[in-house]
Parts: structure tokens; sequence; C-alpha cells
């Protein structure tokens, strides 16, 4: 009975959330630009939801393994946002850009299956590489941005655009969860990060705002990706003594302050 409550409350749980966050960054999107719709996504609203919910059902020692796992899944993340943006300019089409920066992730994904550090350990590890893979992210400007910008703006969308987005990212969000529990703690933490939101984010965005825009949008996804390691930091250094309610409460509560701040270097930073 604790099983079918728990599956019904995950279920429920992933209609309310993936659908209207995929609707609000799509709009923020085109309302501030695609770079504030990619820091959106660093909310860690999708791996805590995974991770929450594989605490429940597998206890604190198993979430905390997951934890230390999803952190180091970070570095996949930012390596798959790399890819895509480097990628995207020669490659011209949207699948395969996004077949490449899916063989990136799953490479960084399997090469890091036999990593098993205290997250601790993990954190500046994963902090340094998020900070180097921000340097190699292309940036747009000049004349380019100029261009694309004013493209975006007189644009106009497809009434299924955003509809689409929410169907295939809760679709995809549905696929994962319901297979990562067989595969052990630490795969099952490194996918809980497949950037189910930002394939749909990158690949709209290129599709119908062009390269440009992808550009930004991951620019801004990297930037937010220190949120999701601060989140797992603390999260797997709390959870076993704290528990779930308060270890959980406590990652978002740091997390989301992070967050804010990281906006706050956008702006005052090169244009992204």
């Amino acid at each position: 009975m604790f099983q079918l409550t728990l599956a019904v409350d995950a279920t429920i749980l992933k209609l309310l959330v993936v659908p209207p966050f995929i609707a609000g960054v799509s709009l923020a999107g085109r309302r501030w630009g695609p770079n504030i719709g990619g820091w959106l996504i660093g909310l860690p609203l999708n791996a805590s939801v995974i991770v929450f919910f594989i605490a429940l059902d597998q206890g604190d020692i198993f979430a905390a393994r997951t934890a230390q796992a999803s952190l180091l899944g970070t570095v996949s993340v930012a390596l798959f946002c790399l890819a895509y943006a480097r990628v995207s300019p020669l490659l011209g089409e949207w699948y395969w850009t996004l077949t490449v920066a899916w063989l990136v992730f799953f490479a960084s994904t399997w090469g890091l299956e036999g990593v098993n550090v205290p997250v601790i350990v993990g954190f500046p590890i994963v902090a340094v590489s998020l900070f180097v893979v921000r340097l190699l992210m292309p940036k747009p400007e000049g004349k380019v941005l100029a261009d694309a910008s004013k493209k975006l703006s007189n644009k106009r969308f497809p009434k299924w655009d955003i509809p689409l987005r929410m169907i295939t990212a809760t679709a995809l969000v549905f696929a994962i969860t319901e297979t990562a529990l067989e595969l052990g703690p630490q795969l099952s933490g490194l996918l809980s990060l497949f950037p189910v939101y930002t394939t749909i984010m990158a690949s709209f965005t290129q599709h119908l705002e062009g390269e440009v825009a992808a550009i930004r949008l991951l620019r801004g996804l990297v930037t937010g990706l220190f949120t999701f390691a601060t989140f797992f930091l603390v999260l797997g250094t709390t959870i076993e003594p704290f528990g779930i309610g308060a270890s959980f409460g406590l990652a978002l509560m740091v997390s989301l302050t992070l967050h804010f701040c990281t906006l706050k270097l956008m702006r005052v930073s090169s244009p992204t």
C-alpha cells in the first residue's frame, strides 16, 4: 500500500512540476532573453524531485549516495552544454547537434560511474570543472547578437510550441524516473541529472530562434549549474544526520539563495 501511495504521489508531483516549469521557462526566455531561460533551468527542481522520492523509497543512506553521484553528474550536464554550443554552428540542424551532445553526456556519465568520492571532496572538483566549461563556452556578441535579438523580437512562435515542449519534457521525466531505481544509487544519481529540460529548451530554441539564442540559453544554464552543485553538496552532507525533510529544506534554501546571486553576477558580467 505504501509503495502504491508513493507511486501515485510521485506521478502527481511530476505532473504538477514539469509542465508548468517548462511553460514558465519558455515564456521567461521570450520575455527576458534565452540566457534567463537557461538560468531558470538551473533551478534544481527535476533532480530534487527524483532524489526526494528515491529517499522516501530507499532510505537516507541510499539517498546520500545518490546525492553524491548527482553532484558529479553536474559535470556531465555542463559538458552536454559545451558540446551543444560548440557543434551547433558546425552541424546546423538541431537533431544532429543534440545527438552529439547526448553522446558526450552519456560518455561522461559512463566515465563517472566508477568514481566514488565524498561530496566534500567532489564539490571543489565540480566547481572548478564548471568554471572551466563556462570559460570555454562560445560567446555570441557584436553584430551577430544584435541581428539575432532583432530576429527574435520579430518572431512569431507557433501555437503548438509550448504545449509540445510540456508534453515532451514530461514524457522524458517519466521515462527516466521509472527506470532509475533499478540502476543503483550511483547510476541513479548520475542519470537523475539527465538534461531533460535542457534537451527540450535547447533543441526548440535552436529550431525556432537560431543557434545564437540556443548558445545564450546554454551559457545561462552553465552559470545556474553552480546551484545544482550546491544543492547536492548540502543534501549529501545533511541527509543522514538531519533526515529527509530538514536536509531537503536546507539544501533548497541555500541553493536558491546562491541561484539569485548568480543572476546578479550574470547581469554585471559580459553579455551571455
